[in-house]
């Protein structure tokens, strides 16, 4: 069955629906990335602080008590490390919320008339930086902290995919259909 350029041809409903559906999950994808932002800061640190907590023993000394000086002009919002039960339910969580994202935006990927070699990466490519993200995630809360790193590259990379696929549909949807 040839799946090539069937976008094209599809009714203008269908079309409406595929770009309904691409804007609303837009909107939840970069809505999660805008809560990265937040927690994360899209730093290693921020990414490390986010699950393994930033928790310091602070001593405040005698001149702090007759100074009123305990630096909490400076401080910063204390986070504690997930516990085990969180961890597994965030990673369960997103890993199969993402894997029905990519998913579905794969099959309407299928039905572009981009190059075989462009759809084949932004087909497989979402899953290796899912497993890699939240299996990165998992294991940086195991303080294997260099994950830190991938998790960030993984991630940038998801979200690059998901953008690229994204303008790719709305652009073909706009195409005329072929003959």
């Amino acid at each position: 069955m040839k799946l090539e350029g069937k976008i094209h041809n599809l009714p203008s409903y269908a079309k409406a629906l595929i770009f309904a559906f691409l804007l609303t999950l837009s909107f939840g994808y970069y809505t999660g990335v805008l809560f990265v932002k937040h927690t994360t800061e899209f730093t290693p640190q921020g990414i490390e602080e986010s699950y393994n907590g930033n928790k310091t023993e602070e001593v405040i000394t005698e001149d702090d008590w007759e100074n009123d000086d305990w630096g909490l002009e400076n401080s910063v919002p204390l986070k504690y490390k997930k516990s085990e039960q969180e961890i597994i339910s965030i990673v369960h969580a997103h890993v199969i919320s993402f894997s029905l994202i990519f998913l579905l935006l794969g099959v309407i990927v299928m039905l572009t008339s981009i190059p075989v070699w462009l759809k084949k990466m932004l087909i497989i490519e979402p899953f290796i930086s899912i497993v890699l993200t939240f299996g990165g995630i998992w294991m940086l809360w195991k303080d294997i902290t260099w994950m830190k790193y991938i998790v960030m590259f993984s991630g940038i990379l998801l979200t690059i995919t998901f953008s690229l696929s994204v303008i790719i549909v709305i652009q073909q949807l706009l195409k005329k259909p072929t003959a």
